[in-house]
């Protein structure tokens, strides 16, 4: 549920509980058909585009048939190869915009280059075409690895990661550094698709301290999809990870798509005191505690059962541990038993409250994710002609 409504307005009735969102999401139980129509049926229009699809993506190892079969004179089926399995959308987009022309590659790729140069509004498409094309298109890519308008520039600089192509990377890496905010969250997402490189990873590092919070937190996205150990992990049984990573910047992240995260940038993040927090109708009450440099919580998660009474070091990542570890047989330490929610909740109340220093951030819906990345490069200024 909510994880920043107070359990007592809840229990009142003034927010609905009837609405939630089932973390790491579902499994689908039943793969949907793909399937391509020809709105004027053809068999050899039918050949021509299977052979064309299955050259851009033949078989690949654990697939069964071939990525396109033609069963009638109008019909394609489509099989996702399982590379893109998790990227069904992306395999759509590469399909329409595979060539029937298997041959004169390069010049294919060249007339594409010489429209984006033209006319830098088709940056999309010629990004789809090109990544259609596959490596055979690097080349012409390459060339527009520092054109001067920004656009074109970034059309290939996506399709080069894409592509997975590492000469992207310095490009990239500088882009990094001296480029304005849009175009640094734009290097940073597509260095993370290039194969690893510790320059890569040493300019996201220094990214972790920039003054802008969404700097930090695509450069630490960045660097926990390339396993990069600077990234602390712990993994809270059924129930969500705990990431933490270096920072000048203190900043909580809450992620809830896929497997749900929260993360500390800056370590330790520090409990500031004196303190006294009550949450829950005083179901958990946290102070300062007589031990230098701790605090103390009392948790009594029924109103008529037992109290338990914690100290731990006055840090956020201590913190999360406690509230989140439920004692077993194999790891009788202390804790809370508090689900994600209600962990949440908590580091929320402590922040609002001001007893944390910090930035506070929850991950945005991917729907606007993808429209701030669709803008990256607009406002463009106008050609005189």
């Amino acid at each position: 549920l909510n994880p920043f409504v107070e359990r007592e307005l809840s229990a009142a009735g003034d927010i609905n509980t009837l609405s939630g969102r089932s973390l790491n999401g579902g499994q689908a139980t039943e793969d949907m058909p793909l399937k391509l129509v020809l709105l004027n049926p053809s068999h050899a229009r039918t050949r021509i585009i299977q052979d064309a699809i299955n050259k851009r993506f033949p078989i690949e190892r654990g697939q069964r048939h071939n990525t396109a079969r033609g069963v009638s004179d109008s019909i394609l089926e489509l099989t996702v190869p399982p590379s893109l399995r998790n990227e069904p959308d992306r395999f759509v987009h590469i399909v329409r915009h595979v060539t029937l022309r298997q041959v004169d590659t390069d010049r294919i790729a060249n007339t594409i280059r010489r429209s984006l140069q033209s006319d830098p509004s088709v940056a999309p498409a010629a990004y789809w075409r090109w990544v259609a094309l596959g490596p055979k298109a690097l080349p012409m890519v390459r060339k527009m690895y520092d054109y001067p308008e920004a656009l074109p520039r970034l059309a290939s600089l996506r399709a080069g990661a894409a592509l997975e192509d590492p000469i992207a990377a310095d490009s990239l890496r500088t882009m990094l550094k001296e480029g304005s905010i849009e175009e640094q969250l734009e290097a940073a997402h597509l260095l993370a698709e290039l194969p690893d490189d510790p320059r890569t990873e040493e300019a996201l590092r220094a990214l972790l301290d920039s003054d802008h919070v969404e700097l930090r937190l695509r450069a630490y996205e960045a660097l926990e999809q390339l396993g990069s150990p600077v990234v602390y992990r712990h993994r809270i049984p059924d129930k969500f990870n705990l990431h933490v990573a270096p920072s000048s910047h203190p900043t909580i992240y809450i992620t809830q798509v896929n497997e749900p995260r929260i993360v500390l940038l800056g370590d330790p993040i520090d409990i500031e005191r004196p303190m006294t927090l009550g949450m829950w109708d005083n179901a958990l009450l946290m102070r300062e505690s007589d031990a230098e440099g701790s605090v103390e919580i009392f948790y009594r998660p029924d109103p008529l059962g037992p109290a338990e009474v914690n100290s731990v070091p006055a840090n956020l990542r201590e913190l999360v541990l406690l509230m989140a570890h439920r004692p077993t047989v194999e790891d009788p330490r202390p804790g809370l038993g508090l689900s994600h929610s209600e962990v949440v909740g908590a580091l929320h109340a402590l922040w609002h409250r001001q007893y944390v220093a910090s930035d506070f951030k929850a991950q945005q819906d991917r729907a606007l994710a993808e429209l701030r990345r669709a803008s990256v490069g607009a406002p463009l200024p106008s050609r005189p002609e």
